[in-house]
């Protein structure tokens, strides 16, 4: 590294690593990186020009690192005990290579960059830090889609370093602190956004375009695009559907308009069960001998499918949970906006695909610290006493019924509210 007066800074690092889940010839990786600073808030010009800012530094780095965190042992044949023979009377064990290696097999590459700024003005009372960044992932292990005949002897193909996925996003962190009178405050809020979008995957061309998965994010689901709920028979005659949809069936969108719903009416959704934007916002009071501490979490353009959710009511005798039937579909309730029991759909609809979006008052702790001069009587240096909760509350915008943290089926032990009350004592 090198720092020339404190206004202009550079550092440059290497890695140089081995795996044993590569081959000896394509076993090592070497992965640089490099990065600048100025500290913009040194040079006489800014500080005369702008004397409120305390510090500014302007960052740039771009840099390589590389993963091997994958199945092991890839490049080597392996067998498996079978396909027995027969030789004369005798049936003697066989044995047969049961995997296509991949000989060629290296480290996943992720090349980033980003550039930023790190600021503090007006005597400490605003900070801020801001980051920019975008990366580049290659040789991404993924198994071609190609079609190969059953002479081949295996039944699927090697994982190859062949796919490619791009990131980009920002961060941002922005704090203020202040005292006035006997009242300090610290407040912090910070957010980020990343989104990715696969570039290349060696996928077979769906035959509607908007079905293929690349120039899409990293896991971004196939979908059929649900109109609601079929109210009348005359509603079910009007539009397209499948054969045996009833009243209180899932309507389905016939995106590419040939009066029929099939497969190729499926549709990649741009969002999954990663948020795009996290965020939070960290408070700390203090007023004489009281503290008072809040930090609230969030996310949000991230949407979970609740299989299980979907699933339930599939008879009328599958009615116990409230949220999914209190007002399904029956011949006395014909405007309800659930399906109906045993609902029939062409398949995963977005209909069971909820907001995940979310505010959560994570953790609070408020205490009091005795006076010192009345401690000391009783032979005390300090004495705090506190009440602490985690989980406190949480606002969800559309799953109210589970964790909107939480991804899966709700097939999860749920995160648990806790209460503390309890005395920090000194001698």
């Amino acid at each position: 590294n090198y720092d020339f007066s404190s206004k202009y800074l550079a550092e440059f690092v290497f890695r140089y690593d081995g795996s044993q889940n590569f081959p000896s010839s394509r076993r090592y990786g070497f992965f640089p990186a490099a990065s600048i600073g100025w500290r913009l808030s040194e040079e006489p010009f800014f500080h005369n020009a702008a004397p409120y800012v305390d510090q500014l530094k302007l960052r740039l780095s771009a840099g390589q690192t590389g993963n091997d965190k994958v199945n092991s042992y890839q490049y080597l044949q392996t067998y498996s005990f079978g396909n027995n023979y027969v030789f004369g009377s005798s049936d003697v064990s066989g044995i047969y290579a049961n995997t296509m290696p991949n000989t060629r097999i290296t480290w996943e590459r992720s090349t980033k960059a980003d550039f930023g700024l790190d600021a503090t003005l007006w005597k400490g009372l605003l900070g801020v830090e801001f980051t920019m960044f975008k990366e580049w992932r290659s040789n991404i292990l993924h198994a071609r889609s190609v079609t190969y005949p059953n002479t081949l002897g295996f039944s699927s193909l090697p994982d190859e370093n062949i796919a490619k996925v791009n990131n980009h996003g920002f961060e941002l962190k922005i704090s203020h602190r202040n005292k006035i009178g006997d009242l300090g405050y610290r407040l912090e809020s910070n957010m980020s956004f990343a989104k990715s979008k696969i570039i290349y995957i060696d996928e077979t061309p769906a035959t509607e375009a908007y079905a293929n998965a690349t120039g899409h994010p990293l896991g971004a689901g196939l979908y059929y695009k649900s109109l609601g709920i079929f109210h009348t028979q005359a509603e079910i005659d009007a539009y397209p559907h499948q054969a045996n949809t009833q009243v209180g069936d899932i309507k389905v969108a016939d995106l590419n308009g040939d009066k029929k719903i099939d497969s190729n009416d499926q549709f990649r959704f741009d969002y999954t069960d990663t948020p795009q934007i996290v965020f939070g916002f960290n408070t700390n009071f203090q007023y004489k001998n009281f503290d008072l501490t809040l930090f609230f979490q969030g996310q949000t353009r991230a949407y979970h499918y609740d299989g299980q959710f979907a699933n339930l009511g599939d008879n009328n005798n599958d009615n116990a949970f409230v949220a999914r039937e209190e007002d399904h579909w029956t011949v006395d309730n014909p405007n309800g906006t659930m399906p109906r029991a045993g609902a029939n759909a062409p398949g995963t609809t977005t209909f069971f695909l909820y907001d995940a979006t979310f505010v959560r008052l994570k953790t609070a702790e408020f205490g009091y610290t005795l006076p010192k001069k009345i401690a000391s009587i009783v032979g005390l240096s300090d004495l705090r006493i506190y009440a602490s909760g985690f989980n406190l509350l949480t606002w969800a915008k559309s799953i109210k019924w589970e964790d909107p943290e939480l991804s899966g089926d709700a097939l999860y032990y749920p995160q648990q509210r806790v209460i503390n009350v309890g005395v920090n004592v000194k001698f």
